[in-house]
């Protein structure tokens, strides 16, 4: 489900705006989200997983995390969308590319707030369920039903994933 709905979520990005540049984001991000809260929360990472020049924005001890703390980042979050709507998009948009939804201390998605990834990947309908909103957008922007394509992809993705530790264990 993680993968599907990160696949739909990218979809309706790169068919909004076209794909993004996540190098430009993560270099924007890292020079002008605003010292405080949130930016202390942060972690910009400019060789990731020992990759030269793979770039990532994780949050520091994100894997532990209590639910104040997370809604501290939350809020915090908000405030920044409140003062810099576009870089809060940008920050929403790169997490979005670096790692979707999936469940890992690298992961922000459960950090940000619901309306923002709407606004940013889903702008028009009337539907409350993002999942459904996403959907309804997708299939729109592409004239016809799009879950054989993005189910594809989450195969891809997951086939890629699967070689790549398969390659580092050899």
């Amino acid at each position: 489900k993680q993968m599907f709905l990160t696949a739909l979520l990218q979809y309706n990005i790169i068919a909004k705006n076209k794909a993004p540049n996540t190098e430009a984001l993560y270099q924007n991000l890292k020079a002008n989200l605003p010292t405080g809260y949130l930016r202390s929360k942060l972690l910009f990472l400019d060789n990731a997983d020992g990759v030269k020049e793979q770039r990532a924005i994780i949050l520091n001890e994100g894997a532990s995390l209590s639910v104040d703390e997370s809604n501290r980042i939350s809020y915090a979050f908000e405030e920044l969308y409140r003062n810099n709507p576009e870089l809060a998009k940008d920050l929403v948009t790169f997490s979005i590319f670096q790692s979707g939804l999936m469940n890992s201390p690298v992961t922000l998605y459960h950090i940000l707030p619901e309306h923002v990834i709407k606004e940013i990947a889903a702008p028009v309908g009337n539907n409350n369920n993002l999942f459904d909103a996403l959907l309804e957008q997708a299939s729109k922007h592409a004239g016809r039903d799009v879950v054989a394509d993005l189910v594809q992809k989450v195969e891809s993705t997951l086939f890629s994933k699967k070689n790549k530790y398969s390659n580092r264990i050899v």
